[in-house]
């Protein structure tokens, strides 16, 4: 008997274009470069209540909760103050400028960011800052899309085959071998190739303690191949991932 999945209820529904427009600014903004920091950015529905915001002439404005480490608590009467924290974080208000093709010229500090102002974005360089950009939904934008940045794929899982080379076996050897049966291969290195989308197979060893896989290098005499690979690259892959069997699988 089939079931008939329940509907998710409660869901948010974003109207087609501002689901596209979110997308094109964290496509922007996801990946800027402050210093030696990446800029992580996230729509969120509200900042903190108790923030001050640099209001702009263009209707935008931005809020600091956290500026180096320090928490900021600024009111709008603390002008003095907000210079300098306009001068702290003038390298990424200028990478924001040019991510997202806006001029961010504050005008005055406010107790709460302008009415129209409704989408809201939390904006992280690195742990020690986080600050809140309030945009008008009919601010005119040009985001270009931020160069790509290693650092965010940390933890992204990346489906690849890898293929052992096991002992040989004659066929009626082989032929005894059934599901759940165990093949000892050695402690190794063992010869492994590794199957990677979107680029041509990886010969190399593979260390069964060190759950590591590291790519041959390559003979200096042989033709670069269309995708090098550095001799230090090594691909970690997790134990739990890995069964021993005489047989490609997945990882």
């Amino acid at each position: 008997m089939e079931m008939t999945p329940a509907p998710l209820l409660g869901l948010p529904q974003v109207p087609p274009l501002e689901a596209e427009a979110r997308t094109e600014l964290l496509a922007a903004l996801n990946g800027c470069v402050f210093g030696r920091e990446i800029l992580q950015a996230g729509i969120v529905d509200a900042a903190p209540a108790a923030l001050a915001w640099f209001v702009c002439r263009n209707g935008a404005a931005f809020a600091f909760d956290r500026l180096d480490g320090v928490p900021l608590h600024l009111s709008p009467a603390d002008t003095a103050r907000g210079v300098e924290v306009l001068d702290t974080a003038e390298p990424m208000l200028c990478a924001l400028e040019a991510a997202l093709g806006i001029e961010l010229e504050p005008e005055a500090l406010e107790q709460a960011a302008p009415p129209g102002a409704e989408r809201i974005l939390r904006l992280m360089p690195g742990k020690e800052t986080c600050f809140y950009l309030a945009l008008p939904t009919g601010l005119r934008l040009a985001p270009r899309p931020a160069p790509f940045s290693p650092g965010l794929l940390h933890h992204v899982p990346l489906p690849v085959t890898m293929r052992i080379v096991g002992p040989r076996l004659s066929p009626v050897e082989a032929a005894d071998i059934e599901p759940g049966d165990l093949v000892l291969l050695g402690p190794g290195p063992l010869q492994a190739m590794l199957d990677v989308p979107g680029r041509s197979r990886l010969e190399g060893r593979y260390d069964p303690a060190a759950a590591s896989f590291h790519p041959h290098r390559p003979a200096a005499d042989a033709p670069a191949p269309a995708q090098p690979v550095p001799p230090q690259d090594t691909a970690k892959i997790p134990t739990a991932q890995v069964p021993t069997a005489l047989q490609e699988h997945p990882l």
